[in-house]
């Protein structure tokens, strides 16, 4: 599982215009940072995430979070799948 994730996390961060990628498990703690992403984001990020996610908690579907600053973007979203939170910036 972990090659699996690993090799997932390194494709989303290959990807054209990402500058950062992040992986947070549900307590906000890092499980891989790469860019202009630290684990040093990951709490701040994690808490913003759940914050969207009580806008609208009957919804069913979890958020996809964008914010702008100025000519940079960052956007995220959860995975079905496991407890981790796939994280990351392009310009």
């Amino acid at each position: 599982m972990e090659k699996l994730f690993l090799e997932k996390f390194s494709e989303v961060c290959g990807s054209h215009g990402i500058t950062g990628c992040l992986c947070a498990d549900q307590q906000g703690l890092c499980v891989a940072a790469n860019g202009d992403l630290t684990n040093k984001n990951t709490a701040e990020i994690t808490r913003l995430y759940h914050l969207a996610c009580t806008l609208d908690p009957n919804s069913g579907d979890k958020p996809k979070v964008l914010l702008e600053h100025g000519s940079e973007f960052c956007c995220w979203r959860i995975n079905f799948s496991r407890p981790i939170k796939m994280h990351w910036t392009w310009q």
